[in-house]
């Protein structure tokens, strides 16, 4: 009797090995892409989205244009007394159930700048996942948050945008300077993402490329 229960037991560990062998292992694409976008004020309040699962390659769109895009990253330029100035937001913060989450690799753990450092980023450590963050509460509203003139005050907006993980740090940096971001989206997938450089005009492009599970710790 004894024997019978072993043999049946190698038999179900066997069937369960067999199984799992034909399952398929996760597909998706790791390539690099980029994306072009218009961060005009002209855009507030709706700005331009990244959905970095769409389509498995991601996708960029200018909000005012669809504006039910669920989106992982938003860009929009708040216009103020001084001027355009845009930010860089992930979706919902970190007293929502659902968010995307960011740390500054470069920053905090001495992943190069620019393209190189985005290239060479190729494996993703339990502490730098354990670093990531959603944006804190982005406490600004152009319409009371004024100053003199009654337009949008810049000195509040540049103290609100410190809430945020990316912000307006790299908005105004040249591409060898851009640090490299770690991205959680809010599906849960892990990305690196860049700011490749902002021109003249309000035009952007963005830089990203989702991780494989075997280079994730």
């Amino acid at each position: 009797m004894r024997t019978k229960e072993i043999i049946a037991a190698l038999l179900l560990l066997l069937a369960i090995a067999a199984c799992s062998e034909d399952e398929p292992s996760p597909s998706f694409s790791t390539a690099t892409y980029q994306g072009e976008i218009s961060i005009n004020p002209n855009n507030f309040p709706s700005g331009a989205g990244l959905n970095l699962t769409l389509g498995d390659t991601g996708k960029v769109v200018q909000l005012d244009d669809e504006a039910a895009f669920e989106w992982d990253i938003k860009i929009m330029t708040i216009r103020t007394g001084q001027g355009g100035r845009p930010g860089i937001f992930l979706f919902g913060d970190t007293q929502s159930n659902v968010n995307t989450q960011a740390v500054n690799v470069s920053e905090n753990f001495n992943i190069g700048l620019g393209l190189s450092g985005f290239n060479a980023f190729s494996e993703v450590s339990t502490a730098m996942q354990n670093q990531l963050s959603a944006d804190g509460t982005f406490n600004f509203d152009p319409k009371t948050d004024t100053d003199g003139s009654g337009k949008p005050d810049a000195d509040k907006l540049a103290t609100a945008y410190q809430s945020l993980v990316i912000g307006d740090r790299v908005v105004n940096l040249q591409e060898e300077n851009q640090p490299v971001f770690l991205v959680k989206s809010r599906s849960g997938a892990i990305f690196k993402f860049q700011m490749v450089n902002r021109e003249n005009g309000g035009k952007a492009t963005l830089r990203w490329s989702r991780f494989a599970l075997d280079v994730i710790e």
